[in-house]
């Protein structure tokens, strides 16, 4: 559920950013430093809501996940 898409991580989350950018790569995905508007999701720690990265999510329309939320979208819960 991740093939072809591109995902930014920002904040801190419950597991080291290391898995996160490992299930993205093994599940097709790919992991970007920077929101573009190419960008499918940014995964965003709470203690980094209203930064730059969200921000910029934001005004390019680009949907904001949680934690959970990305879980939902590898086991195919979320599209």
């Amino acid at each position: 559920y991740m093939t072809g898409r591109v995902i930014v991580i920002s904040g801190t989350l419950t597991k080291k950013r290391s898995v996160f950018v490992k299930l993205i790569r093994q599940n097709g995905g790919r992991v970007s430093n920077s929101v573009t508007k190419r960008t499918s999701y940014l995964l965003l720690g709470p203690d980094k809501k209203g930064g730059c990265k969200h921000r910029q999510a934001l005004s390019y329309g680009v949907p904001v996940i949680s934690e959970s939320q990305f879980f939902q979208i590898l086991q195919g819960g979320i599209q």
